[in-house]
């Protein structure tokens, strides 16, 4: 298990990617989905927001809770399914989590659920998701393809309309 603290190049990229389509966050409510240590639910609250930090992992929760920050919330809980409030945040976020679950799309109703109704959403996933051009499958011990290897990466940014 790796925590991040800041000092990872995509990481790092990912986190002010996101701060800066969601700023100005003074008074707002986000919730950080997927949101492991906390390093980008602590950026936030740094600014000013009321935040919500969910992730599966109990222990990187705790890890969270244990550098703490700002005004924030640690959850342990599901993306998929979480026990928050319908239409209770300004804002969602989920930093570089959606390549690591099965059911991308449930969290993204979970998202639109939780969401207050103009709200706002920001993702940053890495393409090997989507078999990225810059990635390339390796084969586990059965020479199935399992495992990606990413040899480059390029910025690139969707908006959606609704």
């Amino acid at each position: 298990m790796a925590l991040s603290q800041g000092g990872e190049p995509i990481i790092d990229l990912s986190y002010a990617w996101i701060s800066e389509a969601v700023a100005p966050v003074l008074g707002s409510s986000i919730c950080d989905l997927g949101c492991g240590s906390g390093e980008l639910s602590r950026r936030l609250a740094i600014g000013g927001a009321s935040v919500t930090g969910l992730d599966l992992s109990p222990l990187l929760v705790q890890a969270a809770r244990n550098r703490n920050g700002g005004d924030i919330t640690w959850m342990v809980g599901d993306a998929t399914r979480t026990r928050l409030t319908a239409e209770s945040f300004d804002t969602v976020v989920a930093s570089l989590m959606l390549m690591d679950l099965s059911d991308f799309r449930a969290v993204f109703a979970e998202a639109y659920r939780i969401l207050k109704p103009g709200g706002f959403m920001a993702w940053t996933i890495m393409h090997p998701c989507f078999q990225s051009p810059y990635s390339a499958g390796l084969p586990d011990d059965t020479g199935a393809l399992v495992h990606r290897r990413v040899v480059a990466y390029a910025a690139q940014h969707w908006r959606s309309t609704k």
